[in-house]
């Protein structure tokens, strides 16, 4: 008799959680507390790390629709990664078309793909749990990045490898002058540029954009801007090509190419 109505009690306690109403988590863990629930302690517990966890989630979707799809509520230090120069939460929000087509895909991404966007952008992602954290720190990074970049790829003081495709899209804006390494993986003298860029880029910080373009893998726009030697460094101001320098050259150099058009 007794084995029975402790199985009595233990499916009735069931069916009690199973029926609570997300609106009226809170006062439901309070009554199980006030009541004296028959249950032994542990059971108890259990029942009301249960409801913790739905309220948390009711609190996250809703956090969600209010930031156009991104939890930015879950902001902890350990959880999330927050930029070197503070962002606001707000610009989580996607406002402009093009923004909201961006923070699209990244939700299309499976958590591979989102390691790797994380991982290009020198987020560390160790402690993320669920997706919207990766979600959530590579659209701040790309926040940030797109008041310099039209793709969004772009930082200042850095040297970014793009395709033709983004290239282009990086021509449509003049807030900035561009400097195109056209290279090649075989070429002995491309690659001694390769630092040599890199101490450009970081003095220039956002007074131009620095680019790497393969010219194997996006020979069209080689081809189109005339490229025949490697390495060729374009300097695009304007939407156009308004300067071109050919072979190997040591930061000084490429330095003082650069500054003939600032």
């Amino acid at each position: 008799m007794k084995t029975s109505t402790a199985l009595l009690t233990l499916f009735s306690s069931a069916a009690v959680v199973a029926s609570f109403a997300p609106t009226a988590i809170g006062s439901r863990r309070r009554s199980l507390v006030s009541n004296h629930h028959p249950l032994s302690s542990s059971v108890l517990s259990e029942d009301i790390a249960i409801l913790n966890r739905r309220e948390l989630q009711d609190e996250r979707e809703k956090t969600k629709k209010n930031t156009g799809g991104v939890d930015a509520s879950s902001n902890h230090a350990t959880n999330v990664y927050t930029p070197s120069s503070s962002v606001s939460t707000s610009t989580v929000t996607a406002t402009s078309p093009t923004a909201q087509e961006k923070l699209a895909e990244l939700w299309a991404m499976d958590i591979k793909h989102l390691k790797l966007q994380c991982s290009r952008r020198n987020i560390r992602y160790c402690n993320f749990v669920e997706k919207e954290d990766f979600v959530q720190a590579v659209w701040m990074d790309m926040q940030e990045a797109l008041s310099f970049s039209v793709t969004g790829t772009l930082r200042p003081g850095m040297v970014a490898e793009v395709t033709g495709e983004q290239l282009d899209q990086e021509m449509t804006s003049n807030e900035s002058l561009i400097l195109v390494d056209v290279y090649a993986t075989w070429c002995g003298p491309c690659r001694i540029v390769v630092p040599q860029l890199e101490g450009a880029a970081k003095q220039l910080g956002n007074k131009a954009r620095v680019v790497k373009l393969d010219s194997d893998k996006h020979a069209a726009w080689a081809g189109r801007y005339q490229v025949q030697g490697l390495p060729t460094m374009l300097l695009i101001k304007d939407g156009r090509v308004v300067d071109r320098l050919e072979g190997a050259h040591m930061t000084d150099g490429i330095m003082e190419f650069v500054r003939r058009h600032l």
